[in-house]
Formats: structure tokens, sequence, C-alpha cells
């Protein structure tokens, strides 16, 4: 595998990120604050660890539904699966050093690939060689946009990265009432999709 150029950098507290996530049904799954993962750490996405929860993020709300739902391979959105979806928005609360991974994107739409592989092994290296708590990357979904990995480490001596993010808010990206999270009817749009019951 070829080895490519090293670079870091710092999500600044107050920085906004932004995830669509399941909201809190029972005592499955693994959550640490407003964040929910699943049960156990493994190599699900792009940037996982096998041994460490790791919580992808988007630095914007419509771009975290272009990275859940409105991905290069869709066809259509279920309203059913976006009634059972959040999107949570929380806050850093202290500088966060990350890989800087934006600077590896080949170019569009090449970036969409599945194989993940290399990237896992960059989020291997960023964790143990470099010390780092996560990896700052271009999404795969849409262009220009940026999405962050983190790692689930401690940060401090008595906190993990995830949970010094703030308490943020969690919102419905389908209400009851039939209105849709503005950043959903924004990707259906940008991305051409059809809602689908």
């Amino acid at each position: 595998m070829k080895v490519l150029p090293f670079a870091a950098a710092t999500l600044p507290a107050a920085t906004n990120l932004y995830r669509v996530q399941r909201p809190a049904t029972g005592a499955s799954g693994h959550a640490v604050g407003s964040v929910r993962l699943p049960p156990s750490p493994a190599r699900r996405g792009r940037f996982d660890l096998a041994a460490r929860h790791v919580a992808a993020f988007a630095l914007d709300a419509e771009t975290a539904v272009y990275e859940t739902f409105a991905r290069s391979n869709s066809r259509a959105v279920s309203l059913s699966l976006l009634g059972a979806r959040e999107m949570l928005h929380v806050q850093t609360t202290v500088d966060v050093p990350v890989l800087d991974a934006r600077p590896h994107v080949h170019g569009w739409p090449f970036v969409t690939a599945a194989r993940y592989a290399a990237t896992q092994d960059e989020a291997d290296e960023a964790d143990t060689v470099h010390r780092l708590f996560g990896v700052l990357y271009a999404s795969a979904q849409r262009q220009g946009a940026h999405c962050v990995a983190l790692f689930d480490k401690p940060l401090g001596a008595a906190a993990s990265v995830l949970s010094t993010l703030s308490t943020g808010t969690a919102v419905p990206l389908h209400a009851a009432s039939g209105t849709l999270h503005p950043a959903v009817v924004g990707a259906l749009v940008g991305a051409q999709l059809p809602l689908v019951p």
C-alpha cells in the first residue's frame, strides 16, 4: 500500500457536527451522551477502527443526510426510514486534533468507491502512530462537503472525545405532522431523489 503524506488538523471548540442516527429506544446499542452507536465496535465504515467505537459526523446537516440517505447509489428515499431517524446536532467543547485526509481525495466521482481497507488503515495509523482523535475527510457523497470520524478514546484524564461534545439537540427527520427536516428537503432536491413510502 502506498504511504500517504501525513497532515494534521484541529477541530476547534464550538465546531458544529451533525449526525443522522436512530433515536433512543431502550438499552440496545452504545451511547455516549446524545451520540448513539452500535453495541460493539467493528469495521463497518470508511474510517472505523476494529476495537474502538467511531462516530461519523458531517460538518453541515444536509451533508449528514447525503451520507445516510442520498448516497450516490440511492434510487429513492423512504419516508418510513426517515421517520425512524433523527438529526443530532452537537458541538465540540474542546480543540480536537485529527488526521486531515482531505488532501488525499481523488477527483470526483472516484471518491465514492466503497473500498474501505485503505482508509481504515489510515484511521489505524492516526489512532496508534500519531495519537490523534479522528479523521477529517471529504464527503464521498456530496462534492465540496466535509465529514469527521471521531474515535471514542480518552482525550484527557477523565473524558473521552465523544463525552466532551455538547449535549446537543436531536430532531426528527420526518415529523408526525408530515413535515420533513429542511436538510432532507435540500438533499432530496440536490440528489434528485423521489420519496417513497
